[in-house]
């Protein structure tokens, strides 16, 4: 699906939503133009909003999204970058380990790459890399580069953190509680640059917190964050 394909089902998906229930069909005839394949896309959407799983359906979020399949193989081409191991899965994107391939020079990082699944959320996946892009901190993953794949999606390329999460951390190297309250302090000035750029993180967690080989805390995932000047 094509970028601006994504943003058309997004755009009609969001206005969709606003609209009365009893009125929705009618709006959805005009909107799609005739287009049946963008009308069923825009309502598979609209079933999955409507009507989630409820908790005591499905197993734990972070174990399905974590036993996913990835998408693309590994060796796949995105502009600059060779995709490698695929990381993980969350709500609105897809993680590899990726490599600079195009010769320039040697670089690591980690590629999120927008799901398929998620075409309502492109909006948050730009907004996403927008705010990363502005932030500069030691103790936040930073934003290399971005484009858009072969396949329309959007990706962000990223600092790769090689390193546990916080709490883990913590466990296997036995830290001691000054070792874990100096960690906590980068955290918080990590925390406290983002504010005074005007960006609230919205979803801070041991889980999207990394401690690299020299016991230094790096802040992922601005996925929900919010941009307070906007």
């Amino acid at each position: 699906m094509s970028q601006p394909r994504f943003e058309r089902v997004a755009a009609v998906f969001d206005e969709a939503l606003g609209i009365d229930p009893h009125r929705r069909e009618a709006f959805l005839e005009r909107a799609c133009g005739g287009d049946p394949a963008l009308l069923r896309e825009v309502e598979s959407l609209l079933r999955a909003h409507e009507h989630p799983a409820g908790v005591l359906d499905t197993g734990p979020p972070t174990a399905e999204l974590d036993s996913a399949a990835p998408q693309l193989p590994s060796g796949t081409r995105l502009g600059p970058w060779r995709l490698g191991a695929f990381v993980g899965m969350g709500g609105a994107g897809e993680v590899y380990r990726a490599e600079r391939a195009d010769g320039d020079f040697e670089q690591q990082a980690a590629i999120k790459l927008l799901r398929r699944e998620a075409a309502a959320q492109l909006d948050r996946f730009h907004a996403e890399r927008g705010i990363v892009a502005r932030l500069e901190h030691p103790g936040i993953a930073r934003l290399l580069d971005g484009g858009i794949a072969p396949d329309g999606r959007p990706y962000a390329v990223l600092e790769y953190v090689e390193g546990r999460p916080l709490v883990e951390h913590c466990r296997v190297a036995g830290a001691t509680l000054q070792q874990r309250l100096a960690l906590f302090a980068q955290v918080c000035d990590a925390v406290s640059y983002a504010h005074r750029h005007l960006v609230v993180h919205r979803d801070l967690k041991p889980g999207n917190i990394l401690v690299d080989s020299e016991g230094r805390a790096k802040l992922l995932d601005f996925g929900i964050a919010k941009l307070l000047d906007a």
